[in-house]
This record gives structure tokens, C-alpha cells and sequence, in this order.
């Protein structure tokens, strides 16, 4: 098993995090880089890809996964033909679940202009929930699992049956500097975490 990390722009000698391309560029703007650096990695031969990503990474995660079903974005096979993305996970992330959420832009597009600028993930369009929508699309070729944890200002949960909502110790449920970020300090949540990557190993395939 290996790991690579998304890149989400060079910073230019930007030196201020909030003007970061990790934390300017909305998700949306994103996934079309996320898509060019799958292609990267299938030339090097990799497969089995889990896209794992926390806070505003599991949003761009999500995101990349609604306009691969949208088609959009195209589905990235691997050097055998076989898509190359087998599943995707969120922890702690603002992806429109309500109500756990209490300053997630996407459960009520324009409340936050702020917010919804930063993240810039549209989870319901057209009265339709994206990520119920992907999961129907790609049911049988890609995973899908989030992590939300209610004490967690900023977590919001997907559909039911593919989230995993867990409140952690040690939580004040006010301060996001504490709170945020808190996810697999729970070892059941960690354990689950791993598990659902390694079942998506080649040999477990």
C-alpha cells in the first residue's frame, strides 16, 4: 500500500495560510486538478485508489466523486482498464448533511457567502442530493464512507446508510481550534478508517 497527498497549487511566496491555495480555491475549481493528478498516478501504475480527505478535503473528495457521476469529470482507469478510484471517505468535513453541522455552507446555499466561497461544495442542485445521486451512479465500483462527528462545528453527515457518526472525547463542542481535527483520535472510528481501506486493497478485491 502507498500514499500520495493532494497538491492544491503552488503558493506563489504567499506566506498568509487563509490566502493558500488549500484554503482559497473553492472545491469545485479543484476537482479538474484532482483528476489530472489520478491520470499522473495511473502512468506510474497504480491501482485501488481510496481519496480520503478531512474538513475541505473531503469535500473536494465528495465533489470529484458527484462530477465523476455527472459526468463532468471523466472516470480515471487504471493501466488494466479498471477504474482507478475504488472508493472515497470524508472526516469532519462540511458536505451539507444538516443539522450537526452549525456552519456548514452547504445546507442552506447563500447564508454564509464567506463559507460557501471557501468550501464551494453544492451538495443539493436542483432539489437533488449529489451524494445520493453518485452513490446510485457508481454503486458497484466506487465506496463510499464519511465520518462526522456532531460535537464538531464544522461536520456534517452524508446519507445515512454511508455515514459513521461518532462523537469524540474530549470534545467541548465549541471551540473548533479543539474540536476540529479530533476524528481518528476515537480508535473505533481509526479502526474503522483502516479497515475500509484495506478491503480495497488489490488482494482483498
Amino acid at each position: 500500500m502507498g500514499m500520495a497527498t493532494f497538491n492544491w497549487g503552488g503558493t506563489g511566496g504567499v506566506t498568509i495560510p487563509s490566502l493558500y491555495p488549500s484554503t482559497s480555491v473553492p472545491v469545485a475549481n479543484a476537482a479538474g486538478r484532482m483528476e489530472d493528478q489520478l491520470r499522473w498516478l495511473a502512468l506510474q501504475g497504480a491501482s485501488n485508489i481510496v481519496l480520503a480527505g478531512h474538513s475541505k478535503g473531503g469535500a473536494l473528495v465528495m465533489e470529484y466523486l458527484c462530477e465523476v457521476a455527472e459526468g463532468s469529470q471523466p472516470m480515471v482507469n487504471d493501466v488494466n482498464g479498471r477504474p482507478l478510484v475504488v472508493a472515497v471517505s470524508a472526516m469532519d468535513s462540511p458536505i451539507g448533511g444538516g443539522p450537526s453541522a452549525l456552519v456548514d455552507p452547504a445546507v442552506v446555499p447563500g447564508t454564509d457567502p464567506f463559507l460557501s466561497e471557501f468550501v464551494g461544495f453544492e451538495r443539493y442542485r436542483d432539489g437533488r442530493d449529489r451524494l445520493r445521486d453518485a452513490a446510485e451512479k457508481l454503486k458497484g465500483k466506487v465506496d463510499i464512507r464519511i465520518y462526522d462527528n456532531p460535537d464538531d462545528i464544522v461536520s456534517s453527515p452524508g446519507p445515512q446508510d454511508m455515514t459513521r457518526t461518532q462523537p469524540y472525547p474530549g470534545d467541548n463542542g465549541l471551540d473548533v481550534q479543539v474540536t476540529h481535527g479530533e476524528v481518528l483520535r476515537d480508535a473505533a472510528t481509526r479502526n474503522d478508517f483502516w479497515q475500509f481501506v484495506h478491503q480495497h486493497e488489490p488482494a482483498a478485491r
